[in-house]
């Protein structure tokens, strides 16, 4: 959810524009007990045991969490596996992510850092599964951090208790991971200047809604558990707002013409060639 006192800000305010900067890490804290976001929402330590994942430890589920958030951003297909898309190939999003502690900078030495608090709200359930600024980080420019917003920050807040209360709707671990993850890179997108999407749109996810589909805007909650992406336009919009650099993981494949497609999915015994060799849930 947007905080309507930074979606003012953001159409009020004239900004002091900073130099675009090259890097950029969301840390993840889901242990720290009574911290609180820029607004003054409190949260305590993450509680799995209300989702009901099957076989994992605290550590796995946490780490199936940041995973899932991660794919949203910087697991997007190139323009070269999905011509709908806007990212060039051989290029991703130039962020990171990663687990960490409110107060202590991240492990890989970005001295441009934010935090997202992920946690059971205090007082319990506030009747909205999180929080963030609008654009305080970046706008759709790149420009940021805004709004007297600095690094170090907690930018946001994940209520894990009301996420929970959906929880039923989770056929699986994978699913599970997708409602907090989904609603996690949510609002992570919002402090990077992304609003929430009005109705369905076209993404290359299992859902019909994208990442910005929320439930203010009639998206149901059956959604949630779903494979979500962010849509063309709204990856798009990313892209303006954090920049790119090259791939840091695997080189991805190049397109092959339809008769080496044919000859490939014949020759390796494939249906289909997918953008990911594990499946994962939204």
């Amino acid at each position: 959810m947007k905080s309507n006192f930074l979606k003012a800000a953001a159409t009020c305010v004239v900004m002091a524009l900073a130099t675009p900067a090259s890097a950029l890490t969301f840390v993840l804290d889901f242990d720290t007990v009574g911290s609180s976001d820029i607004f003054g929402s409190t949260t305590n330590a993450f509680n799995s045991s209300p989702f009901g994942f099957s076989g994992l430890t605290d550590s796995e589920i946490k780490l199936g969490v940041l995973n899932t958030v991660t794919e949203h951003f910087r697991s997007y297909p190139t323009v070269g596996l999905n011509p709908s898309s806007p990212l060039p190939v051989g290029q991703e999003l130039d962020i990171d992510f990663e687990i960490g502690s409110i107060g202590s900078a991240p492990t890989n030495g970005d001295t441009d850092y934010f935090f997202m608090q992920i946690g059971t709200a205090v007082p319990a359930n506030p009747g909205l599964f999180g929080q963030a600024c609008l654009s305080c980080v970046r706008n759709a420019a790149g420009f940021g951090p805004n709004f007297g917003v600095t690094s170090g920050d907690v930018v946001g807040s994940i209520y894990t208790d009301a996420i929970s209360s959906i929880a039923g709707l989770a056929a699986d671990n994978d699913q599970l991971f997708n409602l907090i993850a989904g609603t996690t890179s949510h609002e992570i997108a919002h402090t990077l200047s992304l609003e929430h999407a009005g109705a369905q749109a076209v993404n290359p996810g299992q859902s019909a809604w994208g990442v910005m589909g929320s439930g203010a805007t009639s998206m149901p909650s059956s959604q949630r558990v779903l494979d979500r992406e962010f849509t063309y336009a709204k990856f798009g919009q990313l892209i303006g707002s954090v920049g790119l650099r090259d791939v840091t993981t695997a080189p991805e494949p190049v397109p092959l013409p339809a008769m080496g497609w044919a000859l490939l999915a014949v020759c390796a015994g494939l249906g289909t060639y997918g953008r990911r060799a594990k499946k994962k849930a939204a």
